[in-house]
């Protein structure tokens, strides 16, 4: 109280302005600004905005805020909370930001950090409040859009939302959003490498090609097949493995020294997906190569160093890079739960199937 009441000393006398003259253009009586400068009672809320207008100030310099250690602060809160989410300690990381929104209720880089947790605990098949998570993950991103102009957040928040409200099961609406969105042709990298030249070019270049891998995984392996309303599948599961078996060769030809860093993990998830088919079909000893195969790729993600870089031509120095899962869990123990399905079953008895297990079972980490 104290401290505002020096301020508003100070910024009157520097505008030239008596106590008479402050309380006539504040409304108020020369006795309640005398009383604001005594730090004996505070101007009401209501008026700090008139206040700082008349004296000429920002609000930040009237209340004596320092702008640039609360900017400080922010960007620690945030930091602290996006590696508490790498690590998967959401509980922490949610009372870190909801605290955090409570001090600073206009960030909506804070919103955006919630947002995003929300949509990670949503999209955890194991947490029975997922529906929750993802309402409040709506939200967020629901007031990211009405008032924040960054168009970087905005995107971001329009990315959310489309998963939220599919998995609320409004298709139609998620489908509205996601037409907003530019097409990925017209994306950051794309347009960089077009902008850009020598080693921001190359770096631009590298980063269009891993983003471009990515989304041919989901397109080639992940989200195939799609099954059609009339229940018949897109491909059958011959075609799927194909599809499978050429993005497999395109991952080999690219990355020719076997540096395959984050890829590991798309190369566990082809062989995890490939496993299951020949699962189906009765092929047990196919199926155990491919577990095998996948168990090999999880593995090589365990220890891997972020800061190593790549030797293959295409991604020639970048640096691996680090990643997480949805749930928290290392691969090791993501490979486990697909070991889990049922269509696995007729092969648990078999020694090379429990010995499989018990080598994963070793390494595996699963967070809660």
């Amino acid at each position: 109280m104290k401290d505002l009441g020096k301020n508003i000393t100070a910024y009157r006398k520097k505008a030239g302005i008596t106590q008479e003259h402050l309380a006539e253009l504040m409304h108020v009586s020369v006795s309640a600004v005398s009383q604001w400068e005594t730090g004996k009672t505070l101007p009401d809320i209501s008026a700090v905005p008139v206040l700082c207008h008349v004296l000429s100030v920002s609000a930040d310099e009237l209340l004596n805020i320092d702008q640039e250690k609360k900017e400080q602060e922010i960007q620690n809160i945030k930091k602290e909370a996006e590696a508490l989410i790498f690590h998967h300690h959401l509980a922490k990381a949610e009372k870190l930001l909801t605290g955090a929104l409570k001090r600073y209720p206009n960030r909506h880089d804070i919103m955006d950090r919630l947002m995003s947790l929300y949509r990670a605990k949503a999209d955890d098949n194991t947490n029975p409040n997922a529906m929750e998570d993802c309402r409040k993950a709506i939200r967020y991103g629901e007031r990211i859009l009405q008032e924040c102009t960054d168009d970087n957040a905005r995107i971001s928040a329009k990315q959310v939302l489309c998963r939220m409200y599919f998995k609320l099961g409004e298709e139609q609406k998620a489908g509205e959003i996601a037409w907003t969105l530019p097409s990925m042709f017209s994306g950051r990298e794309n347009m960089l490498c077009f902008v850009s030249s020598g080693k921001s070019k190359a770096g631009y270049t590298q980063s269009l090609a891993f983003q471009t891998l990515f989304m041919l995984y989901n397109a080639m392996v992940f989200n195939m097949p799609i099954v059609f309303p009339d229940g018949i599948p897109s491909m059958t599961d011959d075609e799927q493995l194909m599809v499978i078996g050429k993005y497999e060769t395109i991952l080999a030809t690219l990355f020719e020294d076997g540096d395959y860093g984050f890829f590991h993990t798309q190369l566990q998830g082809c062989s995890v997906f490939a496993a299951k088919i020949y699962a189906k079909r009765g092929d047990a000893e196919t199926a155990m190569e491919r577990l095998k195969n996948a168990a090999d790729h999880a593995e090589a993600t365990l220890n891997m160093e972020k800061d190593k870089r790549h030797t293959s031509v295409l991604f020639r120095g970048s640096t691996y890079g680090e990643f997480g899962t949805v749930n928290g869990n290392n691969m090791t123990a993501e490979l486990l739960n697909h070991m889990r399905d049922e269509v696995f079953d007729f092969m648990r008895t078999r020694k090379d199937f429990k010995t499989l297990e018990k080598r994963l079972s070793a390494t595996a980490e699963t967070k809660q």
